[in-house]
């Protein structure tokens, strides 16, 4: 069977139709995910390589490798029962290293982002943190590559990539709040990577876009303000454990909450006429004066110079929240 399958696969050229390619993609991938090697993790990895190698024309069938194997690292943390001995946790490394290797060579930009997304969370919840992080900076630094812009196959058509953006990077954001920072970078070094490129990405203007991103990261830092995050991982220790009550920790998430909020409001003031203003600005206040009230009341937004400013852009609608006395 897997001779015929390269046998399809070898018929493509530049002369096939992208009907036909998709069909031959959904047969061989239907033929990879029907092959099961029980407990033989290896072996089955080992096929994973072979296929990787023999249908290399074929970005469905390489996102369905990069699934199956992290499906491999989840069905290894099954059969050791969340416990892994040195063999197993070398096997996971070595899933997370495929997923790696295969995800670039794909051409999609949205495929390979939501790949390393689920590639980062199979490696965090088997413990392999180094290999979550690698992972994660490759989204951040594709992040940046993503054009606001792409051409739709088989037209001379364009459409913009902001609205599958920004649905990633809501989702992204929700990942970092748990990832542990670094010894010397900080506990927010991959946050900051993010914040960059989200600022250099290529928004339409009078879009809410950007501003939504901003109000995601605001909800990360108040989840980090707190003494225990929302979620954990399972025996993987996060910010909360490791920073959370140190100077350099409360100083870096001060001036991560100031610039932020600093960020909504500029975008609040480009977007007072768009229909959407209002609730995105009720999201603002919800999220700093319901949910987190004491993170507030020490920051930027409690200060009499935020409070004028808020009412300066909104007035009556910055009131109706009881903000502004």
């Amino acid at each position: 069977m897997f001779t015929v399958a390269k046998t399809v696969h070898d018929s493509i050229n530049a002369l096939s139709f992208a009907d036909e390619i998709r069909q031959i993609s959904r047969l061989v991938s239907k033929f990879i995910q029907k092959m099961d090697f029980g407990k033989d993790v290896e072996k089955n990895l080992n096929f994973y390589v072979e296929a990787r190698r023999s249908f290399s024309n074929l970005d469905a069938v390489k996102e369905n490798l990069v699934q199956g194997a992290c499906a491999l690292a989840m069905k290894t943390r099954q059969l050791c029962k969340g416990k892994h001995n040195k063999e197993s946790a070398a096997f996971v490394r070595a899933c997370m290293a495929f997923c790696f290797i295969t995800i670039p060579s794909m051409e999609s930009f949205f495929p390979r982002l939501y790949l390393y997304h689920i590639s980062a969370q199979t490696a965090l919840l088997n413990q392999s943190i180094s290999q979550a992080e690698s992972l994660i900076k490759a989204a951040i630094t594709l992040v940046a590559e993503v054009p606001s812009n792409v051409s739709i196959p088989s037209s001379n058509k364009t459409t913009s990539t902001e609205p599958e953006m920004l649905t990633f990077l809501k989702s992204f954001v929700s990942l970092l709040i748990v990832v542990p920072g670094h010894p010397d970078l900080g506990a927010f070094y991959l946050l900051n990577g993010l914040i960059k490129v989200v600022q250099d990405y290529e928004w339409a203007d009078g879009s809410t876009a950007r501003a939504e991103v901003f109000l995601a990261i605001l909800s990360l830092l108040a989840a980090s303000s707190q003494e225990r995050l929302p979620y954990h991982y399972p025996k993987v220790e996060s910010n909360d454990a490791l920073y959370h009550g140190t100077t350099e920790f409360t100083e870096e998430l001060n001036e991560l909450i100031n610039k932020m909020v600093t960020s909504v409001l500029n975008e609040f003031s480009k977007l007072k006429d768009h229909p959407e203003t209002s609730v995105i600005l009720l999201k603002f206040f919800f999220l700093f004066l319901h949910t987190h009230p004491s993170c507030l009341q020490s920051h930027y937004i409690g200060s009499k110079e935020a409070r004028e400013r808020c009412y300066r852009l909104y007035g009556k609608h910055y009131c109706v929240y009881g903000i502004y006395s």
